[in-house]
């Protein structure tokens, strides 16, 4: 049994829900630029596991607007895993309406791709 005087204990004091930390921002930005017949998806800063979904919703809005051409531009890229190269290269064997084009792939994330798409199946433009 506890033995304090009830005015002895300490204060509790309760956080309101409101006041949890918001989630951190993720570390791929993903923006998109209609130029007409040509829609470029524009990936900056770093694509990996943790930044799937927010690569996948880009590259679905991305289809999703039915032009001839899409160019998925990685020049500013800081990292891309394998994750970042799987979900482009199945966007592209899906889609048929457009013609995917990779663009500005250099260093590192270039390499990334040449191992996983040895065949060049995703179009390349320096």
């Amino acid at each position: 049994m506890n033995t304090q005087p009830f005015h002895a204990r300490p204060v509790l004091h309760l956080v309101p829900p409101w006041s949890v930390a918001p989630a951190p921002e993720s570390p791929l930005r993903v923006t998109h630029d209609d130029q007409g017949a040509l829609w470029v998806l524009a990936l900056t800063g770093e694509a990996d596991i943790s930044t799937r979904d927010v690569l996948a919703r880009g590259l679905a809005t991305a289809l999703a607007m039915n032009r001839g051409v899409l160019a998925v531009d990685v020049s500013g890229l800081e990292f891309c895993d394998s994750w970042c190269v799987d979900a482009v290269l199945e966007a592209n064997s899906q889609d048929s309406s457009s013609t995917m084009v990779l663009v500005g792939g250099r260093g590192m994330v270039s390499r990334v791709f040449d191992l996983l798409d040895p065949d060049e199946t995703l179009a390349r433009h320096a």
